[in-house]
């Protein structure tokens, strides 16, 4: 069998291989995201619009967005009429959760304050001076 290749000048989209070949998604998940694929650049695409488009259900078309989003290639947002998503061509890693200060420092001192108590229990195993003895 061979393939026989149109002359690509209008109608056609690109789409990365690897995502085929390294089997990304599911068949269906992967219909959405070429269909998806195939709008203008700005468009805005809301779960409602996807699932009267495609004759899915509200529940089957959320869950298919959320494994895209799972898989990285849509990010959801708020909307104008609920949430909208970001496509992507190829898988966006999450975006890393904003950082607590606080959290940070207290995990540093956690750090701070199991590395005293081993080498207490190290000095104190020695026999050093250091070591107070507090019975442990």
């Amino acid at each position: 069998m061979s393939i026989t290749r149109s002359s690509h000048e209008k109608g056609f989209l690109m789409l990365d291989a690897e995502v085929l070949r390294k089997r990304m998604l599911s068949p269906e998940a992967l219909g959405l995201f070429v269909a998806m694929l195939d709008r203008a650049d700005d468009w805005d695409f809301y779960a409602r619009e996807l699932s009267a488009t495609f004759r899915l259900s509200r529940e089957r078309t959320e869950a298919l967005l959320g494994e895209l989003e799972r898989k990285g290639f849509v990010r959801g947002k708020p909307g104008r009429y609920g949430p909208a998503y970001d496509l992507f061509e190829r898988p966006e890693p999450k975006p890393a959760p904003p950082s607590d200060p606080e959290a940070d420092d207290g995990e540093r001192k956690a750090e701070k304050l199991f590395a005293l108590a081993a080498k207490l229990a190290k000095d104190r195993d020695l026999g050093c001076a250091s070591a107070p003895d507090q019975g442990w």
